[in-house]
């Protein structure tokens, strides 16, 4: 890996490729990005999709701490939830409107959108 470092500073687009996914399969975020970045601005196309990837991650992880918040206190095999059975119930019902929104949605892009196609001359 130090020949690889030694590349990216050298200004090799592939080795912050490299690097970035080797910092990426570590867990180091930081590093992984910085070097996704770096590649990508020099013109690699595919770090374009692995920094798409890390955002992902970031809100991932950011959902699965937040979503954990309201399991009741005492259930085995979580920490830090700080909810009741009520808080829980909630939650439930924000996930299945939230659902249907996105459904309704959709479904008016597509109608939307066979308007627009149909009204083509």
């Amino acid at each position: 890996m130090e020949l690889w470092k030694k590349a990216a500073k050298l200004g090799s687009i592939r080795a912050h490729f490299f690097l970035g996914n080797e910092y990426d399969a570590v867990g180091d975020l930081k590093k992984a990005k910085f070097h996704f970045e770096a590649a990508a601005m020099a013109g690699e196309e595919g770090t374009r999709c692995n920094l798409g990837c890390l955002e992902g991650k970031s809100i991932l992880s950011f959902a699965d701490a937040a979503g954990g918040l309201p399991i009741p206190r005492g259930t085995p095999g979580y920490v830090g939830n700080i909810g009741t059975q009520n808080t829980r119930t909630a939650q439930g019902f924000l996930i299945v409107v939230s659902a249907l929104a996105v459904m309704s949605y959709n479904a008016s892009l597509v109608i939307g959108f066979a308007g627009v196609l149909g009204n083509k001359e």
